[in-house]
């Protein structure tokens, strides 16, 4: 019998990867939120791609990240 977990299962376990000392058991739904930047520096990076992190919620963010890592 193979490995692979089907749909339903991976979707459910999504997130459950986040890196955190107390992780969710399942992905939080982000309605909204204000994301901190330290520096200007930041900032350019995260736009430049050198950075991982958010900016804008409607360009990408938490739960977006999750789902194309499940998609993927």
């Amino acid at each position: 019998m193979p490995n692979a977990r089907d749909i339903a299962s991976i979707c459910a376990a999504a997130g459950a990867d986040m890196p955190s000392d107390t992780r969710p058991l399942s992905a939080p739904i982000y309605q909204s939120s204000v994301f901190e930047i330290d520096s200007l520096e930041t900032v350019d990076d995260l736009y430049e791609g050198r950075a991982e992190g958010f900016i804008y919620s409607r360009d990408s963010n938490p739960n977006v990240s999750i789902l194309e890592k499940v998609v993927a």
